[in-house]
């Protein structure tokens, strides 16, 4: 799956992050080539700087990240995703967003690190206990116990490569859902501007219909007003003459 084709899914999927999340886990198993998933990783961007009115959320979220990274943490992707979810609907504006992303991924590449460091951990000692040692008379193992404890580690090094791909790619997926809730939170800033910015012409239209309101009534009082004094006056001058 390239770059081009995540693009594409995000543009597909518009703002619902869990469908282009499933959309592209479903694209990632119909590929079924976990050797280049590797090759799928954005690069990693640098995280904004954490502003002082952040801080307290920067404090919370590491906390969040500590108690996340330990065991018993999440370990699949779709727990990940629900403590993305929770971590961005926790953020009161985008700034605080921001911290809880970074936050959020410094925690997943921990314990990705983790995982593959266990792995190599035990592909090591698996091999150690395949390996045989010298019987009591001296007599080395034949080629074939070396060939088939190399097959081992062979494969043991083989399915530890798979799953770290597998976790480079919901790395990547978890990555375009934090860039799809960053951009949701920059539209709907701009909305909020938007519609502040609508409510205050409104309130000035609304001031310039009751002065005209004003205008109109005193004028009518003034018409009013020169239409009875003319009346008056032109019944005085038609009146019958008196002899």
């Amino acid at each position: 799956m390239d770059e081009r084709a995540v693009t594409n899914v995000l543009a597909e999927c518009g703002n619902n992050i869990d469908a282009a999340i499933k959309r592209l886990g479903e694209l990632r198993l119909s590929v079924g080539n976990p050797a280049a998933a590797g090759q799928q990783e954005a690069p990693p961007s640098t995280p904004p700087p954490v502003t002082s009115q952040a801080a307290a959320a920067a404090a919370a979220a590491a906390e969040a990240a500590e108690a996340a990274a330990a065991p018993g943490g999440p370990t699949t992707a779709e727990q990940w995703v629900e403590v993305l979810v929770g971590e961005m609907s926790a953020a009161r504006d985008l700034g605080d967003a921001r911290t809880r992303a970074a936050g959020f991924l410094r925690q997943f590449e921990a314990f990705v690190a983790r995982y593959v460091r266990q792995q190599q951990q035990q592909q090591g000692a698996s091999t150690s206990a395949a390996s045989p040692e010298p019987g009591a008379g001296g007599v080395s193992p034949g080629p074939g116990a070396a060939a088939a404890a190399a097959g081992g580690a062979s494969a043991a090094h083989q399915s530890v490569a798979q799953r770290a791909a597998k976790l480079a790619e919901e790395n990547a997926l978890l990555k375009k859902a934090v860039q799809i809730q960053h951009r949701q939170l920059q539209e709907k800033s701009a909305a909020e501007g938007e519609v502040a910015s609508l409510k205050a012409m409104l309130a000035q239209y609304q001031e310039q219909v009751r002065t005209l309101q004003l205008t109109n009534y005193s004028l009518s009082l003034h018409l009013q007003k020169a239409t009875n004094s003319d009346a008056l006056g032109h019944h005085h001058r038609g009146g019958p003459d008196v002899f």
